[in-house]
């Protein structure tokens, strides 16, 4: 049996289920009463899986596929995040209970898929533009 998770399964005190640069990506699945979360981040490369709040895989990945193994309960669990689109940071997660796929869920940094990207894009472009004419300004006015 397999899911497609379309919406975060447990509510969120701090927004987790937006993907931030802070943050990173947060997946929750359940398996019979257990709570897996995943989370990663596309900017240290820190990734942990918890059961039930408690981390049981820990390890740092900057490559586009990743696996977490690990047991609980008698069952063998896998917890795999592929990077789908490196530009969009498309991030699948996929949680697999006795080498059966059960759970799915995707989520990307930059949603809009080109379009989104470039506005995403320009907008960091004008930031450091601005910071960058501000800096000057600053540095000619006390230095010059």
């Amino acid at each position: 049996m397999h899911h497609t998770i379309a919406a975060v399964q447990k509510p969120t005190v701090n927004n987790m289920s937006k993907v931030t640069i802070k943050e990173g990506f947060w997946f929750f699945f359940e398996d019979e009463g257990i709570e897996i979360t995943a989370n990663a981040s596309t900017f240290s490369g820190k990734e942990t899986v918890y059961v039930n709040d408690n981390p049981v895989s820990e390890k740092r990945s900057y490559g586009t596929l990743s696996l977490h193994n690990f047991q609980y309960n008698g069952k063998h669990y896998r917890v795999k995040f592929d990077v789908l689109n490196i530009w969009t940071q498309k991030v699948e997660c996929t949680l697999s209970i006795d080498g059966t796929v059960q759970f799915t869920e995707t989520k990307a940094y930059i949603n809009g898929g080109v379009w989104g990207f470039l506005r995403q894009l320009g907008v960091w472009i004008g930031i450091g533009v601005t910071l960058g004419l501000v800096v000057g300004f600053l540095v000619s006015y006390f230095f010059a």
